[in-house]
This record gives C-alpha cells, structure tokens and sequence, in this order.
C-alpha cells in the first residue's frame, strides 16, 4: 500500500504524502478559502493544477490532534471512487526538520487505510501557514522579555550571571532546534472546488434564493455521496459548511476531520466524543452513543430545510443578539427531550416536506436510507421537469392560437365583402386602378385620368349606400 511515502488507494493514482511544504506549497498558496475542523484552507497551485490546501500546524505533544489528521488522510485516501466526495490529491506529513517524520506519518496512515473497510457505490494552537506560528511565539517571547527588562541577546546562566557570546547562541538555538521538532506543519491536498460552500451561496447577500430544483439536486447529490460512504463510513458532521459546489452547481461532500470508519462487525459506531455541530446532530448523539449512518440522514434533512429558509436550524434559541452561551443545553433540550424539529417554511412543497420530516424521525431505524432517499429526490426532480415541460407546451399552444387570430379576422372580412354582406372600404389605389383611369393615364392626360379615379370611386361609393 506504501512505498516511498507514497499511498496507493484501491481507485485512483497514488498519493504522495512527503509533498515538501517549503517547496511545493508555501511559495504557491494563495487567498484563504475557509476554515472547517482543525484546518484553515487556501486556495494554491501545486504541480501545474489549481487545488485547495488545508493546513494545520501541531504540536508533537498532542498526538490526539496528529492521529485525527493521520485518520482524516487515510480516510480520504479510500474515497476516491465518487464524483460526490472531495478528491485528496497529496500530502504533506513531514515535521518542519525533514523526511524521517513525513516516513513515519506515511507509514501510519498506510496501515490504517489497509486496515480500514472499503467504503460501497451503492449510488451513484492556531491554525495557519508555516511559520506564522513560530512568529508569534517569537514576538510573544520578545514582548515579555523587553517587559521584565531583559536584553533579548544576553543570555543568562542560572545565577543571573550573563553567559558568554558563544554560549548565549548556543543556548539560543536549542530552544529553536525543539521547537522545530515538536511542530509538524501538516497540509491535505484536494482538488480545488470553485463554487465555494453551500453556507455561503445560502447567505449571499447579492444572490437569489435557490430554486426548488436547485435544492433537489444538491440533495441528490449529497444523498448519493453518502450512499457510497455508508456503511462503512459515518461522517458525522454533515452541515452546509461541509458541502461545496462546483462551477454548476452540483454539491461534493468534504471535511472528514471526524468521520469514523465503522467496524464491520456491528452495526453501529461506539465513540466516546460525538464530536459534530449541534444545530445538525440527530437526537441520538445527544441521548448514547450508539451511532449509525441514521445520524447523517437526520443532518441531510437539516441541511434541506436550510436551503429552504435560510437560517441554522434552531437558529431562534439564539435570542436576539444571535448568541447563547447555553446554546448546547438548549438544543439538547428541544431535539433530544422535547423532540422538536425546525419549523418548515409555509410554502415547502408538500412531497419534499415529507421527506425533510423523515429524515427527522426519533427512532434512526425509522428514518429512510440514503439510497431511498436519492431515488425519491430523483423522482421528484423528474416530476418537477415533467411538469415545467407541460407547462410549456401549454403556453406554446395559447401563444400560436393568439397568433392567428388576427389574421382569420382579416379572412372573414374579406370573405364577407366578396359575398356582399359588406362594403370593402375604397381606397385610393382602388379608384386609381379602374379601367377608365388606367386608359387615361396610359393616353398622357393626367386631368382626365384624375376624373376617372373620381368617376370611379363616385360609383363604387354609390353601390356600397344602395346594399
């Protein structure tokens, strides 16, 4: 599975997980994309391709930070057989010293992909760049040194007595030297999304609302996203923010910081810290700790009923001000004891209300699986295609029928005259056209062509009063 620092997935090209940072990805990030998890994203250019970079600088002495992020890697690695999951494209697993680390970490991150349960198609401290931490601890360290009254270049022994030169940069470096080592910058490499996040198309201040059909559709893709995690993989932190849009408009699934592979054997996930956004968890994770792929369909629904009303789920617990330190409590309360669920928008559609409500049922077992959630979302965006084009055939026949109706007015009145019913107006041109005029005029004497026109136009005048 590894080899050199590189992972081979069972789908897709290798990845490379000894990416050099310094070289590869620091000279090429670009404007900050977003922040998700434990990691800020930028947006960079790596090996000749526009791609998303999320970073994350740790501590060596908080391994429970490092093996989420060696997981999330590994994890990402096994996805790479859906258009509906965000690719991971390299890595960078390195400490700031070198490559013996970037081997280690590759190392674990193989074994814990070769151990891991494939996932089934079944559908379709701060974080920040390298550097940018060491400079504040530097500038921290500085400010409190010029406050005790140091000199930040005198070195001093244990006694206060102020050290040679040499032995002031000796000591100088050795602080350097470990906390090199205890940092490792760590960045994932995925394949850059352009559309940015769903949270933010919802709450674009210059955007329209999305349509009933945008919504199916990111809910279709979302659901066939899942369907190929499930069951083998939970994410468990399913929330617009989590969801991006390509240029189109079509949704991929990203952010696997918690996601959990699932033990084969049983048939729910035992965690012992849940983990996730509040305003999106099913009931379930408030109540045990008993965990199925039921908790994403539940975080499904509450990302639908967003697009619709554009606002958090239980965003009115906040109060006023849009705040509440008790913010958690109070979801608590409301999902897990009272079993309340976000109040739908009065004019949801009455079949996609239905299947936001049942996503939000009490007992997970209750609630649909992703699979038969993608075939309804499909068959409700059919329906919705059907309907529009009958409505537009509709508005095709009323247009050609509005068409012709002038034009068989003009064909009665004409067909009326030549009967008799009716006098055909004289006209100029009809007076001019008379035998008598056409002889004068054809003879030179214009006067007695104009008397002809009269003469004629007199008569047919007279016709007409006589009917």
């Amino acid at each position: 599975m590894e080899t050199g620092g590189v992972l081979r997935p069972p789908v897709g090209p290798a990845i490379p997980l000894n990416v050099d940072f310094a070289a590869e990805i620091q000279p090429h990030l670009g404007k900050l994309l977003g922040r998700g998890g434990f990691g800020a994203v930028y947006e960079a250019t790596w090996r000749g391709k526009k791609v998303a970079v999320k970073l994350l600088t740790v501590d060596t002495e908080e391994p429970a930070v490092l093996d989420a992020f060696l997981k999330e890697v590994a994890l990402c690695a096994c996805l790479r057989g859906c258009s509906r999951i965000v690719r991971l494209l390299g890595a960078c697993l390195g400490g700031v010293g070198g490559g013996s680390a970037a081997a280690a970490a590759a190392g674990e991150v193989a074994q814990s992909a070769a151990t891991a349960p494939e996932p089934t198609a079944a559908a379709a401290g701060r974080l920040s760049p390298v550097g940018e931490a060491q400079a504040a601890d530097a500038a921290s360290s500085s400010r409190q040194s010029e406050a005790d009254g140091l000199d930040t270049n005198t070195a001093v022994d244990a006694d206060g007595t102020a050290l040679p030169a040499a032995d002031n940069q000796q000591q100088q470096q050795q602080p350097q030297q470990q906390q090199q080592q205890q940092q490792q910058q760590l960045a994932l490499i995925m394949e850059l999304v352009e559309g940015g996040n769903l949270a933010q198309r919802i709450y674009h201040p210059s955007k329209r609302r999305l349509t009933y059909m945008e919504v199916l559709q990111i809910g279709l893709d979302v659901a066939a996203g899942l369907a190929y995690l499930h069951p083998a993989v939970l994410h468990r932190d399913l929330k617009p923010q989590n969801v991006l849009l390509d240029g189109s408009g079509r949704a991929k699934i990203a952010d696997f910081g918690i996601s959990r592979f699932k033990d084969p054997t049983r048939s729910y996930l035992s965690v012992t810290h849940q983990g996730g956004t509040p305003n999106y968890m099913a009931p379930e994770l408030f109540n045990g700790t008993r965990v199925d792929e039921a908790a994403d369909v539940y975080s499904l629904g509450c990302i639908l009923y967003e697009c619709l009303a554009r606002k958090q789920p239980f965003s009115n617990l906040a109060g006023d001000g849009g705040k509440s330190f008790n913010m958690l409590f109070k979801i608590i309360v409301a999902v897990a004891i009272n079993k309340e669920r976000p109040a739908l928008p009065p004019d949801t559609p009455p079949r996609l209300a239905a299947l936001i409500s049942s996503c939000w049922r009490e007992e997970p077992g209750a609630r649909p699986r992703v699979a038969q959630l993608a075939a309804e979302l499909q068959d409700m965006m059919q329906e919705e295609l059907q309907q529009h084009a009958e409505k537009l055939s509709r508005l095709r026949r009323h247009s050609v029928r509005s068409s012709s109706l002038p034009s068989q007015a003009s064909s009665r009145r004409g067909s009326s005259s030549s009967s008799g019913g009716e006098c055909s107006p004289v006209t100029a041109e009809h007076a001019a056209g008379s035998p008598g005029a056409a002889a004068a005029a054809a003879g030179g004497d214009q006067q007695a062509a104009a008397a002809a026109a009269a003469a004629a136009a007199a008569a047919a005048a007279a016709q007409c009063s006589d009917r």
